[in-house]
C-alpha cells in the first residue's frame, strides 16, 4: 500500500482493560516473572537473568542469552 493510503486508526480501550484481559499475569508479580522467563525459553534463551531492583518502582532488568 503507497503511503499516501495508508490511515492512522484510534483505538480506546476501556479503563482496567489489561487488568481484566491479562488477570493474574497482570495482577500477581511471581506469575507475571513466571510468564516472561517462560516466554524467554519460548524464543529460544539459554539463559535469563532478572535484576530485581531493592528500590520501589525501581528498574526490572531482564537480560536473555541466547
Amino acid at each position: 500500500m503507497p503511503e499516501s493510503e495508508i490511515s492512522e486508526q484510534i483505538v480506546l480501550f476501556e479503563e482496567n482493560f489489561l487488568v481484566k484481559s491479562l488477570g493474574p499475569i497482570a495482577t500477581s508479580p511471581d506469575i507475571a516473572l513466571t510468564e516472561l522467563v517462560a516466554n524467554a525459553w519460548d524464543s529460544g534463551a539459554i539463559s535469563v537473568k532478572i535484576t530485581i531492583p531493592e528500590e520501589h518502582y525501581g528498574e526490572l532488568i531482564v537480560k536473555m542469552m541466547e
